[in-house]
């Protein structure tokens, strides 16, 4: 069939993390961050600035990984 895009592409192959090598964190955005730890967005994205919390940004989004906020807030480490 001529245009037909899937032509184009290969099928992708299976792919599996295994769980002893790696593991897929939860990733947190700002509002499940100030949710979680019960003060305002606001306070979250001045603690970003500030680069007192442990944060990813990425496409101009900010994320965050609950287990480093885990122990950032029972340790104020990552």
């Amino acid at each position: 069939m001529k245009g037909d895009f899937r032509a184009a592409f290969p099928k992708p192959t299976s792919c599996a993390i295994s769980s002893d090598t790696e593991s897929i964190e939860e990733l947190m955005s700002v509002n499940d961050v100030a949710s979680f730890l019960n003060v305002s967005k606001g306070y979250v994205y001045q603690l970003c600035r500030k680069g007192l919390i442990p944060n990813y940004k990425r496409l101009g989004k900010l994320y965050f990984l609950r287990n480093e906020l885990v122990r950032w807030v029972r340790y104020g480490e990552v």
